[in-house]
């Protein structure tokens, strides 16, 4: 099963959603846990690598995600976004106001997290 957790990068702490390869099960049980442990974070602070590569059709758990952490993000990277999904983060972008950048890989996302 994927995860939740956190790196250190150039100084920097991520945290990283990890629902590559998952099934629609597994990617809301991780998102719900990486709702749980963001909102225990200072406002705007919040730097978010999620890999989303080959996941199950799990876009309704993924903006509630992402609208529920809005008010702790400082910076949203998404990984493994294929076209539709790309689009959708778009539209959910414009929807709450917060830039949401997709990456090739997760080097590209990390080194990008790094300088917010």
């Amino acid at each position: 099963m994927k995860s939740f957790g956190s790196v250190i990068h150039k100084g920097k702490r991520i945290c990283v959603v990890d629902i590559s390869n998952s099934q629609l099960y597994d990617a809301i049980k991780v998102l719900q846990d990486g709702q749980n442990q963001i909102s225990k974070l200072t406002a705007k602070s919040a730097l978010i690598l999620s890999d989303i590569t080959d996941s199950t059709n799990s876009t309704s758990a993924i903006k509630e995600f992402i609208s529920h952490n809005t008010p702790y993000v400082k910076a949203f990277a998404v990984v493994g976004a294929k076209r539709l999904r790309v689009l959708f983060l778009k539209t959910i972008s414009v929807l709450i106001g917060r830039e949401i950048k997709s990456f090739k890989n997760r080097n590209e996302a990390l080194d990008w997290l790094a300088t917010k």
